[in-house]
């Protein structure tokens, strides 16, 4: 589980009083450091409400969502009433508002007010939602009094969202300066010791983080003489290739139809090689290539670009080359 959180960067429609210039500046307290009374908002008007901007959510698509929880840190000042104020969100133009809070007078308390689901559909949150971009999104954040006679202040609010990341299929690369440990492509962490040892099929993937595809570009691959692509099929494409091994031997990759069966192998013979083949079922090669290229650098790495053979009697396609990247997951 993963968590950002945003502070109040600007005023977007604001009631209670203050002791700063503007009412987000009386709020913004960083999360972990609220400065309770040496700024703050304050009210006794009931009704009264603050609403704040805020730097939108840049949640990464594939995200799960558990929830957006708006927190903010009260004071109540005299006796008297009962609730004493609610938090709020505007979700699609429309405002939304958690419980009632009543506080005891004196000290500062922390609230905080958790939606599952956009209000504004009764649905899980959509990514593009809690960024603020979807049909119905998240616009701002606040508080509202509701209490009667008394007096309450306000020393921070903010807003947060949890989420589970999406998992990040894709290969390691060698990291340079520990030369024997592999780091992750994606989030740059050191994940393992790797040693490149004959036999040690695929080490530079890990269980659950393979790719499920890769994309393989052909570019340039001409016929030899006196032959030609089967079916009437040129090879000079993008094809997607699926991983058809259990996870447990995540080396091999294959594009089979009635005309073409295209292999991607990693670590093949040699813990460093990395074979594309291409041909007629069970019959002639069209682009044939393997390359002593560590593997691991196909991600975010420039050699992932590989050459063909040239004609023989057994290879009827010639020179050209296949750029190999990590398809959808």
């Amino acid at each position: 589980m993963e968590t950002y959180q945003r502070l109040p960067y600007s005023d977007s429609a604001v009631q209670w009083s203050r002791t700063e210039v503007t009412n987000f500046d009386c709020v913004n307290d960083p999360v972990s450091t609220p400065d309770d009374d040496a700024t703050y908002t304050a009210t006794t008007t009931q009704a009264y409400k603050d609403y704040f901007n805020f730097a939108s959510f840049n949640l990464p698509v594939g995200s799960i969502i558990t929830n957006v929880k708006v927190t903010g840190r009260f004071r109540r000042m005299t006796a008297g009433g009962a609730e004493q104020f609610w938090l709020l969100m505007k979700v699609n133009g429309v405002s939304y508002h958690g419980p009632g809070e009543y506080l005891f007078i004196g000290a500062y308390f922390t609230r905080s007010w958790t939606h599952t689901v956009n209000p504004n559909t009764g649905q899980p949150w959509t990514i593009d939602d809690a960024n603020g971009i979807g049909s119905n999104p998240l616009q701002t954040f606040g508080y509202e009094f509701i209490g009667f006679g008394t007096s309450i202040r306000c020393t921070q609010v903010y807003i947060e969202v949890n989420f589970t990341p999406p998992i990040i299929r894709l290969p390691l690369m060698r990291d340079v300066a520990t030369d024997c440990l592999m780091r992750d492509v994606a989030t740059g962490k050191l994940m393992r010791a790797v040693e490149f040892e004959s036999g040690e099929d695929c080490e530079c993937f890990i269980t659950g983080r393979t790719p499920k595809y890769y994309t393989l570009t052909f570019s340039g691959v001409a016929l030899c003489q006196f032959r030609s692509w089967p079916g009437d099929v040129s090879l000079n494409q993008k094809w997607l290739l699926e991983q058809y091994e259990p996870l447990t031997t995540p080396c091999f990759w294959r594009y089979l139809d009635a005309n073409w069966l295209i292999f991607l192998n990693f670590n093949v013979g040699d813990p460093l090689r990395t074979w594309v083949r291409a041909y007629t079922p069970g019959v002639n090669y069209y682009y044939f290539s393997f390359e002593t290229i560590n593997p691991c650098f196909i991600a975010g790495n420039a050699n992932n670009e590989y050459d063909g053979f040239s004609c023989s009697t057994t290879i009827y396609g010639k020179y050209g080359s296949v750029l190999i990247e990590p398809g959808d997951v």
